[in-house]
This record gives C-alpha cells, structure tokens and sequence, in this order.
C-alpha cells in the first residue's frame, strides 16, 4: 500500500493534500459564493427593480459572491496564495487573446451542436427581439457565471490537487467528477446530461493542461452558454432565460441525437461529440509538442 502511494502521491503531499478535502472544500466555497451573491443581487434587484429578465440577470450575477469568497481564501491562506499566479499572470497563455479564441472556440462549439438540430428539424427558432443593452448585460453576468464555475474547478480545485498528486489526470478526472456534481440539481437532468458535464470538465482540463491556460476555458465556457441561452433561446443547464434574440418553439421540439427536451443540445450525444473530439484534438496535439503548464507550487514552469 505504502510504494502504491508513494506512485500516486508526489514528495509534497501532505495530509491536507488528500483529494477528498480540496474537494469539500471546493464545495463549501461554493456554496458560501452563492449565498453572499444571493444577497448581493438581491440588494441589486431592490434599486433596479424585480422583472423577469432583472430575474435571470440576477442569477447570473449572483456567482459573484464566489469570485469574492474564493479570491478572499486564497488571499488570506498562506498555503494556497500560489493559485492566484495561476489564475493571473503565471501560465504563458493567460492572454486576452487566449480569452478571445475561447470566445470564439465555444460559439462555434455550440452553434455547431444547435446547426445540427436545427438541420434535423428537431428545434424551430423564430426571431424574438434584439436588445444591444440586455445582450450585454447578459454576457457580462454570464462570463461572471461561466468564470466562477471554471475558478472552482480548473483553478482551485484542478491547482490543489497538482500540489500533492502526481500528473495531470487525476486532478483533471476528479475536478470533472465535482463539475458535474454541481449540476446533480438542474431541471431536466438526465444520465446523458451529467455524462456529458463530465466529458465538458474535461475538456476544460485539457486545455489547462496543454493550452497553460484557465483564460481560454473562460471564454469557451462563457461563449458556449451565451450562444444557447441568449442568443437561441435554448435552455442552460436546463434553465430557459427571460430574454433572447431568437425563441424556440418548445411545444413542436422533439428529442433525437441532437437534441433534448429536458436538457437541450448538452443533453446528447452531439454535445459528448463535440467534446471528445476537442480533448482528443488537444491531447494529441499537446503530446506532439511536448507542452508543459505552469506549476504554482514550483518557482518555474515545468511539465510533471
């Protein structure tokens, strides 16, 4: 048992290392970020008023609170201080750029997953209404949301884990199995559903892994639920917005390969596609060029 752990565990582990309490501790920030940021957008929606589209703003928003409990944790413990070079300026790819490939990247991604069932005559779209002002309104507060979820789980959780754990894939593996547990509550989640939050947190693990950047899954993750939720009007993790430029037509949508009832287009095996070909994409590529990512717990960046 002992040379076991010895394989898995590298010379810095110590007894706080142990996965499962970076884990619960992931999980207790988050749920303290979400009542600070229910409180904060609740005082917001008192001075701006309570409308449905103030609603949803608000529950975007409201992921704040995580930003700040999180960023005021890693401030004020000496021990895990190093993660905030990995969230700013240490990894190489940290780079507004990368922040708008990413962008880019998951508005493809989407529109791909949502071109596919509307070409298979699952989902009709029909033109809503364009707001310059509401859309972005809504990309800020969902780059706020988008961001909060990959600061838990590809920067803390994913940076903790390195520091007492050989390699990358279990910190990868096991920050997905937590991204994924944040969603157990969602409307309409199904087996697939989850599945595929676990194939997502994944590929947002390659990239980190061989991209050096947690900036580029920000931009992914935030494009990606941007394009479905407020551009097409689909549902975001289950949840249908108040506001979006086009709106589907719910009562003549149909489940298929590309799409869900319950779950849209993340609920299919479009979506588990997509994404496994992008980790396999990146891995590959990774591998070819020998990338290396930015360790926190060295004094440089090195590849384990």
């Amino acid at each position: 048992m002992k040379e076991l752990l010895n394989r898995i565990h590298n010379e810095n582990f110590k007894w706080n290392d142990f996965f499962l309490i970076p884990s619960l501790l992931s999980l207790v920030i988050v749920l303290l970020g979400q009542m600070l940021g229910y409180r904060i957008g609740r005082g917001l929606q008192s001075v701006i008023g309570i409308t449905p589209i103030t609603d949803h703003l608000m529950l975007y928003f409201s992921f704040i609170g995580i930003w700040i409990v999180l960023f005021l944790y890693l401030r004020f413990t000496k021990t895990n201080t190093p993660i905030l070079k990995a969230l700013t300026s240490g990894p190489e790819n940290n780079t507004p750029a990368m922040l708008g490939i990413g962008l880019l990247l998951g508005f493809l991604m989407n529109g791909f997953g949502i071109l596919c069932a509307w070409l298979h005559k699952d989902i009709y779209l029909s033109f809503d209404s364009f707001h310059i002002g509401y859309l972005l309104l809504f990309l800020i507060t969902i780059f706020i949301q988008s961001s909060a979820e990959e600061l838990i789980d590809r920067g803390f959780l994913y940076q903790r884990i390195r520091r007492g754990y050989r390699g990358h894939w279990f910190a990868i593996l096991l920050n997905s199995f937590v991204f994924m547990s944040l969603h157990l509550a969602n409307p309409g989640t199904t087996k697939l559903a989850l599945f595929n939050i676990f194939v997502v947190g994944v590929f947002y693990g390659t990239c980190v892994r061989y991209l050096d950047s947690i900036w580029i899954c920000m931009g992914i993750h935030t494009a990606w639920n941007f394009t479905q939720n407020i551009i097409f009007g689909l549902p975001n993790s289950g949840i249908v917005t108040a506001y979006s430029i086009f709106r589907l037509d719910a009562a003549n949508a149909r489940d298929s390969l590309f799409y869900s009832n319950s779950f849209g287009i993340e609920g299919t095996i479009i979506t588990t596609l997509i994404h496994v070909i992008g980790i396999i994409a990146i891995v590959w590529w990774g591998e070819k060029n020998k990338r290396t990512s930015y360790n926190p717990w060295l004094d440089r960046q090195t590849a384990d």
